[in-house]
């Protein structure tokens, strides 16, 4: 079982934040999991409604594990709102091409 640190990273949203995040899951026209990061931050915000909710309750309304909120609450803290939201750009492809461009010249 996993070990959660609910106040490790504590997640304060200004209200501007608060609404673009809320932006993103109501439209529902981004990929799923940046919607469910969205979610995330929205139920860990310190200043929330009802106050905010622990790891455990947030990841047994979104079905995902423990980590991921901690992650994700994490990233947002460290990194900002646009790494916590989207994946990393990968900065190799999986497969490297064939050809360079010196090659590729002699080909054609």
């Amino acid at each position: 079982m996993a070990v959660s640190f609910p106040n490790q990273y504590p997640v304060n949203l200004s209200p501007a934040q608060r609404q673009s995040l809320s932006d993103i899951t109501r439209v529902g026209n981004a990929p799923a999991s940046k919607i469910r990061h969205a979610q995330i931050l929205l139920w860990s915000d310190v200043n929330r409604d009802g106050g905010r909710l622990s790891s455990r309750e947030i990841a047994e309304r979104l079905e995902v594990h423990v980590n991921t909120v901690d992650r994700t609450r994490k990233r947002f803290v460290l990194d900002g709102e646009e790494p916590a939201l989207n994946r990393k750009v990968r900065e190799t492809p999986p497969t490297p091409p064939i050809f360079d461009g010196h090659l590729e010249g002699q080909l054609v």
